[in-house]
């Protein structure tokens, strides 16, 4: 035969064309075969794949273990393995999670972000990553598990693999190993570094050890950079730093004058004249102080007139209080005696005293010399200031929020002495620079600086840069955080070194610490025979003072303790109380704020409480709380009594948050001798807090991120992907769920004012406000642990607002204590934290992607603004025209009043303002339709009047300092519009005329006579036209721009108008202008674009919502949090109607109690959403009914609630779709007041296991046909054979007995083979159906050919060749259920289901029954419904028999034979032949598995059987038949003598799998259902 061969370069599988014309290159089918990636010619080929080969097992001894996922680094020959033995069994096969349960969790109280992942129990579960090097060798025969690399890299639960959810996605890009499995968010790791630092055991886990060092999406920063510390003290205190300026602007100033006639000279102050006011400015001893340790002692105050900035400084020596002056000092300290010395100082002339006003001016503490800075870097910025982190591989995290503007301006935003003459002749006001050099920023980091690197591989903190007036986003120092000299920080906890030696023992808090990197540390301790102690002995930590809110160590003051008992215990007593669950040995109290601290209680002679020490200062107190406390035992047993303890906190009682700076682990701190006796010791700093700073000193950047860095929010990284594929160098995802739905948040916003001063927000934000005349619009974003974030959340609540209009407002009484305003969100209940397959939850150690922290995002269109600054205004509109220079008004000379030059009109309505200097650009001219000659111009700018100069004193000469500007009433503040912009000299012919007399300008040469014949006769204002309306020190032509307006802005017209009242020999009186400074906004340009922007407010979730619940119930038990676990006790598909099916539960407060207070007794929980596990909704309360099954009792115990099935709901039948259609997500929510909480609960319908009743064979006793049936294509034969020619036995037979006797008993040497009793419902016993047929022998398919299956022949059924392709029908199950609704009142040996009278009425015609029209009462089962149920052949046995036709037991059966035995049995006493007695051999009774020769098939189109009511119409069915289909050829075994013929007995055992053997699917119960089934040879 010729030889062909094919090479299949194609590597093309092809299954379309006929195998005898596939082209070269192809092929039809391939096994062990694998397509060649190879980058030389042979690419694309088919290659063998070989066999297989150990080459590690990774020393891995978990049992179950299975590989969900592998990748061939051919490039690197090398294997990657993905291994678990664990198998998600939730409903969508992701819920479940390897991680820690919440017994297993770390204690609470432990800095959030830490402990995240770092302590996993590995017993549960098993989770690997692994990896195979193999050898570079020329021939794969050389590999062997010695010369091979392998190892585990990566292991822990937090894997959270499942053999369910298997790998769909694994790639290399640049050593970087990624993979993703649909179940877990997309991770990678560095192949080397693993490999370099490889797990080992649960104590040595490598390099990657929790999610954050495995996740694409890397830990996100949500810290914003702050600029205040709480330092030493606990006063909070700003990192804004001027360090280039001495001195500090002028605190205050005061009006005095030199008084030379004293030596030395004095600087004298009149507190005894003017004013209340006046008085109190010029008390300088009020603002100054006189005593030893006032701040102007040590030359720290300075005294300079405000009228010569140039002027020489001064400082003071003393203060005479009694007659208020000051004696000065030069700078070394020496007494001036002479102030007439000083440059610039005012000086006595003749006598009389020249008076001036005084500045006072502070040393500045931050000045430093020394400053290395760029000084004026900073001056013209608004600068914003963030970080961001750069990975082990280089990646960088998304940048943190931005923090607020580094700015405070010089005077800090004040006005002082000459300030509004400089703003109005400049148009600018030039003390708004910033007057910051540096900052220490002050960063809150996720863990120590210590530990960062480690925890989560962050090797470099990037500090970035942004000014208001630059797009860019600047970089100014990459910090190695990774280098030890850098890891600097605040100490958080001690370990003694040396503890001293005779000290005073007692407790100490703020111990000095000296040594070290830094400077600054604290620490509270314990002294005990003399020495210092730690913690392990004590019980007393030896730490650095608490966190903020924490009682300080120590006794407290007599004044903060209150006892409301006396007699509490016995006398003189000392002992411990601290937090226990009952009062016992040492007593018990309850924290308000749930914060634990421990106090040491001493009573006094009468049993009363006479002093509180407190041990352990817990956290979270404020002043105001109480702890009610109970004497136990061990204050004397009885009386035991009950007491409270009133906090009274000072900040002396509350520690700081940052105790010291610069300090590094490891450093050795020195403390004094406690108690002045003895000597002190050592201690050594063991951990660092979370708080990292950096100074920065006005350095300018040293790169620009690039726009893609800049614009980058997010990293888009789903939370899990189904696909993923290196495209070039970049991974791409596919099929991906991005995010989940986010919760609801009620919240209302408001607008306060922020306090003096003193808070956190008020020293960082000093003098900050929010701008007025501004609506906002506040949102909530929720970010998880890795960045993905949330839309905006907007309050949905009609009843609350999440928009707030902040309008004009004049800064309060007293501008000077007035700090700001601020927005304010009040949050009505807690962020719901529900997790569900819709919801994120929370952030957890088994929740890794819930939503982690928030932040929030403000929307404000009206954007860019002007404020100008103005000289006054003039009022109305100028009345002129040429003959009306005087104007006499009046009847008679005494009442007349004349008007000299221009008169006014609508002064409430008008007022005219002179712009200059930048103020033209800020109100332009409408230039767009003007012609070449228009001198008159409109605006389309709209203004706010915020400070106007309409107020003057006349009764004081109208001296400046009596012609003040004040603000603006916020109800004046109304838009006002410009309607006209002309220049001054087109405001009429009269502003050509100042200082020139109408009376000479237009004299007759001829006559000698003038126009106006009065000599004085001014049009322009003044006596002599010389007072100008408008302020025209810069500019004599400016332009005049005309405001409409709804109140005087300026001075009246009746001070406006020169005038002479009475006659000729009154006073006259002169024009007078509103020249002082006025303010006025612009109206702001409104955005169009609808975006939220970040604040930098943002911080945890879970911070958030304790506040929000402390600020509901500090104590916590009146604060709804959460419903008690909820689980189904009973739901199966039989479980009926109004049936409860759940335990009891309840609400639970913030502390995990159950609810109390008035709360408890209004608490309702309802069903609120209903829907299956994929989805599809559901009316609440269709199914489920959550009712109060126990009632609440008053005053504090709460109702209890369990959850039952509705009253008319008909039940589920379980299929193949019910684990997860019917698997219910139940939203429960818990309502008391305005609180409300939900929980969502998963309840599940659990299955019955099908049951079979009867089997029914498909044929009769009197059956007289002599052939099996067909069961092929030849529905006519099918029809006319189902009476067959076998022996159907059913229970109840009379023959039974002595048929099987044999079978049944055998003899004493053999066991019998079953147990069959005619008794169909005993229970613990196998029914049974018998039938039996005749042939000589058997043929199975194997035997005939495989290309004709039609030729298939059973011999000699029936005597004559019959082909029976698909076997021999035995029978049919007939009467079964699928454990839904049970049958009932079966009689064993007929057809009929004759249900009772109710049970007919509960029938339906879509149910698995029959109905007789004639005969109503009888029903039967309808055999063709068997709707998710699977027929199972549980297991088939054969026994090799014999049969005598012979002999004679009762009533003989047809074909001659009366009864059988097994092969190897006897049957005693009736002709016992058998030579075989006792045989044990192969030959034997021993079973032969038969399984393989049975089974069940479908029979389509076929009528009903017969039924007894033949007026029962028959409809077509599908029958799942039981047939016979032996394997293979088969011979009987040979006979025996005396008429003892071979015969082979079946036992077969069947069963039903109901839900179609999906998920959740059972089989039917024990007993077994047994089929006997016994082949005669004919």
């Amino acid at each position: 035969m010729p030889e062909i061969k094919n090479t299949f370069l194609k590597s093309r599988m092809n299954k379309d064309l006929d195998s005898r014309i596939i082209g070269n290159g192809e092929y039809r089918d391939a096994q062990n075969a694998s397509v060649s990636a190879s980058e030389d010619a042979s690419v694309g080929s088919l290659e063998n794949i070989r066999g297989n080969q150990l080459l590690s097992f990774f020393n891995i001894t978990d049992i179950n273990i299975e590989i969900i996922g592998q990748y061939s680094d051919n490039a690197n020959n090398r294997m990657f393995f993905f291994l678990t033995n664990y198998s998600d069994s939730s409903i969508d096969t992701l819920s479940n999670s390897t991680l820690p349960t919440a017994s297993t969790l770390p204690p609470t109280g432990l800095v959030p972000g830490g402990g995240d992942y770092y302590s996993f129990d590995r017993a549960a579960s098993a989770h690997y990553i692994c990896y195979c090097q193999l050898p570079n060798v020329r021939s794969s025969s050389e590999i062997s598990i010695s010369n091979v690399t392998s190892g585990i890299l990566v292991s822990g639960n937090f894997l959270n693999f499942s053999k369910t959810q298997p790998m769909s996605g694994i790639n290399i890009i640049e050593n970087l190993l990624f993979w993703t499995d649909n179940r877990n968010q997309p991770r990678k790791i560095n192949i080397d570094t693993a490999i370099n630092n490889p797990w080992i055991s649960t104590t040595q886990p490598g390099y990657y050890y929790n999610e954050d060092h495995i996740s694409v999406a890397k830990y996100a920063p949500y810290s914003t950079i702050s600029f205040v510390k709480n330092f030493i003290t606990g006063a909070y205190q700003s990192t804004l730093l001027n360090e280039k300026d001495e001195w500090l602007p002028p605190f205050f100033a005061a009006p005095g004058n030199v008084n030379s006639s004293t030596t030395p000279n004095q600087l004298q102050f009149n507190s005894s004249q003017g004013t209340a006011a006046s008085q109190a400015v010029s008390n300088v001893s009020t603002f100054l102080g006189n005593t030893a340790t006032s701040p102007w002692v040590n030359n720290n105050i300075r005294v300079q007139p405000s009228s010569d900035s140039a002027a020489d400084y001064a400082f003071i020596s003393s203060i005479n209080t009694t007659d208020n002056y000051l004696i000065l000092q030069d700078e070394s300290s020496t007494v001036i005696n002479n102030i007439s010395t000083l440059a610039g100082w005012p000086k006595e002339v003749g006598g009389v005293k020249t008076p001036a006003v005084f500045n006072f001016s502070m040393k500045n503490p931050n000045y430093n010399p020394s400053f290395v800075g760029d000084k004026d870097f900073l001056e013209d910025k608004f600068t914003r200031f963030s970080y961001r982190f750069k990975y082990d591989d280089n990646e960088y995290s998304l940048t943190a929020p931005f923090s607020q503007h580094a700015f405070v301006p010089k005077q800090f935003g004040y006005f002082l002495t000459g300030d509004a003459d400089k703003t109005k002749d400049s148009s600018i006001v030039k003390f708004m620079e910033n007057q910051i050099t540096s900052a220490e920023l002050v960063i809150d980091l996720p863990f120590a600086p210590n530990e960062i690197t480690d925890k989560l591989k962050v090797k470099e903190i990037q500090i970035l840069y942004k000014a208001s007036d630059d797009q860019n986003v600047k970089i100014i120092q990459d910090i190695d955080i990774s280098s030890p000299s850098l890891q600097l920080g605040s100490p958080k906890t001690y370990s003694v070194v040396g503890g001293g030696s005779s000290q005073t023992n007692g407790y100490y808090k703020q111990i000095p610490l000296t040594g070290g990197t830094g400077t600054g540390a604290l620490m509270d301790a314990r002294v005990v025979g003399g020495a210092l102690i730690s913690s392990s002995i004590s019980g007393i930590p030896v730490s650095p003072i608490p966190n903020t809110g924490s009682l300080l160590k120590g006794a407290i003051p007599a004044s903060s303790f209150t006892s409301t008992s006396q007699n509490l215990a016995t006398a003189d007593t000392t002992a411990t109380i601290g937090p226990t669950s009952s009062a016992g040995g040492t007593g018990f109290y309850i924290p308000a704020s749930k914060r634990f601290a421990s106090f040491e209680i001493t009573t006094d002679s009468t049993g009363a409480v006479s002093s509180v020490t407190v041990l352990n200062g817990g956290g979270g107190y404020t002043s105001g709380d109480v702890l009610t406390f109970t004497l136990g035992t061990a204050f004397g047993g009885t009386p035991v009594g009950v007491g409270t303890i009133t906090l009274t906190i000072s900040k002396s009682m509350i520690a700081g948050d940052i105790n010291g700076e610069g300090y590094k682990v490891g450093d050795i701190l020195t403390f004094a001798s406690l108690g002045g006796v003895g000597t002190g010791g050592t201690v050594k700093v063991d951990s660092l807090t979370n708080t990292f700073l950096y100074k920065y000193n006005s350095e300018k950047p040293i790169k620009i991120l690039t726009d893609k860095e800049v614009t980058r929010v997010s990293d888009i990284v789903p939370m899990r992907a189904q696909a993923q594929e290196a495209v070039g160098n970049r991974i791409v995802y596919g099929n991906f769920l991005q995010n989940k739905s986010t919760p609801n948040i009620n919240y209302t916003l408001d607008i306060q004012e922020k306090g003096l001063g003193v808070s956190f927000s008020d020293i960082e934000h000093n003098n900050n406000t929010l701008k007025q005349g501004r609506s906002y619009q506040v949102g909530v974003v929720l970010q998880d642990r890795y960045g993905r974030s949330s839309n905006v959340i907007v309050n949905n609540n009609s009843s609350l607002n999440s928009t707030v209009f902040s309008k004009y407002t004049n800064a309060g009484t007293d501008p000077l204590g007035w700090g700001g305003n601020s927005l304010k969100i009040n949050f009505e209940d807690t962020i719901s934290s529900t997790f569900s397959p819709e919801e994120n939850g929370f952030y957890s150690e088994t929740n890794p992607l819930g939503w982690y922290t928030y932040k929030i995002v403000v929307q404000q269109q009206e954007q860019e603004y002007y404020n100008v600054y103005t000289a006054g205004g003039l009022s109305g509109n100028i009345v002129y025209t040429k003959n009306d220079a005087e104007v006499t008004i009046g009847a008679t000379p005494a009442t007349q009043v004349k008007i000299d030059g221009l008169r006014y009109s609508n002064e409430n309505e008008i007022i005219q303002i002179a712009l200059f200097n930048d103020n033209i650009n800020k109100i332009p001219r409408e230039l767009k339709e003007i012609g070449d000659t228009d001198q008159l111009f409109s605006s389309n700018i709209y203004l706010y009047n915020r400070v106007k100069n309409n107020n003057y004193n006349s009764t004081q000469g109208g001296s400046n300092d009596q012609n003040l500007s004040n603000q603006n009433e916020s109800s004046n503040t109304l838009k006002q519009e410009v309607t006209t912009i002309k220049s001054f000299k087109e405001l009429g012919q009269w502003t050509s005329y100042k200082n020139v007399d109408l009376h000479y300008l237009n004299v007759d040469p001829k006559t000698g006579d003038s126009q106006y014949p009065n000599p004085n006769t001014f049009i322009y204002p003044g006596a002599k036209g010389d007072v100008d309306p408008f302020y025209l020190k810069n500019n004599q032509n400016p332009f005049i721009a005309t405001i409409s307006t709804s109140s005087r802005m300026g001075f009246t017209s009746d001070l406006q108008e020169s005038k002479t009242v009475g006659d000729a020999s009154t006073t006259f009186f002169e024009s007078v202008f509103s020249k002082s400074l006025m303010v006025f906004e612009t109206k702001p340009f409104k955005s169009n674009l609808d975006i939220f922007y970040e604040t930098s407010t943002s911080d945890l979730i879970s911070k958030l919502n304790k506040d929000i619940s402390d600020d509901i119930d500090p104590s916590g038990d009146d604060v709804l949090s959460s419903i008690e676990p909820v689980s189904v006790t009973t739901w199966r598909e039989t479980t009926p109607p109004n049936e409860i099916i759940t335990n009891e539960f309840t609400a639970l407060n913030s502390n995990g109690d159950p609810l109390s207070g008035n709360p408890s007794q209004n608490l309702i929980i309802e069903i609120s959403n209903v829907s299956t596990s994929n989805g599809v909704q559901v009316s609440p309360n269709n199914i489920f009914v959550c009712f109060e099954s126990t009632a609440a009792s008053p005053p504090s115990t709460p109702p209890a609630f369990k959850i039952k099935l509705n009253a008319s709901f008909e039940g589920i039948e379980y299929n193949q779709n019910s684990d997860i259609n019917d698997s219910y997500f139940v939203t429960l929510k818990a309502t008391s007041g305005n609180q409300s909480i939900e929980k969502i609960v998963i309840l599940k319908l659990s299955n019955v296991p099908p049951k079979i009743y009867r089997f029914q064979g498909m044929g009769s006793q009197s059956a007289t046909r002599q052939y099996a049936p067909n069961i092929g294509t030849n529905a006519s034969e099918a029809i006319n054979t189902w009476n067959v020619p076998v022996q159907a036995l059913l229970p109840g037979d009379d023959i039974l007995d002595d048929f099987l006797r044999a079978s049944i008993t055998g003899n004493s040497a053999f066991p019998p083979l079953s147990t069959i009793i005619t008794d169909r419902s005993s229970t613990g016993v196998n029914p049974f159906y018998t039938q039996v047929i005749r042939c000589q022998g058997v043929q199975g398919l194997a035997s005939i050919s495989a290309s004709d299956p039609s030729s298939a022949i059973y011999r000699q059924f029936g005597g004559s060749d019959t082909s029976y392709p698909d076997g021999f029908i035995i029978g049919y199950i007939s009467h079964f259920s699928n454990g839904f609704r049970n049958l009932t009142n079966i009689p064993d040996n007929t057809n009929n289901y004759q249900p009772t009278t109710s049970q007919r009425t509960s029938l339906k015609t879509n149910d698995a029954f029959f109905v007789n029209s004639n005969s109503p009462e009888t029903t039967f089962f309808n055999p063709k419904t068997m709707i998710d149920l699977t027929p199972e052949i549980k297991s088939a046995v054969r026994y090799n028999a014999f049969y005598n036709n012979n002999g004679s037991y009762g009533t003989p059966p047809q074909f001659d034979f009366t009864t059988f035995v097994p092969r190897g049995g006897s049957y005693d006493g009736i002709n016992d032949p058998l030579t075989q007695v006792g045989d044990t051999s192969a030959n034997g009774v021993n079973a032969i598995d038969a399984k393989l020769d049975f089974g069940f098939m479908s029979l389509p189109g076929q009528p009903y059987l017969p039924l007894p009511n033949s007026s029962i119409t028959s409809t077509n069915s599908e029958l799942m038949v039981l047939r016979y289909k032996p394997v293979g050829a088969q011979d009987f075994h040979a006979g025996l003598s005396n008429n003892w013929s071979p015969c082979w007995y079946y036992q077969i055992k069947i069963g039903l799998k109901d839900a179609s053997g999906g998920t959740g699917s059972l089989s039917s119960d024990s007993p077994d259902y047994c089929v006997n089934f016994m082949v005669f040879r004919d």
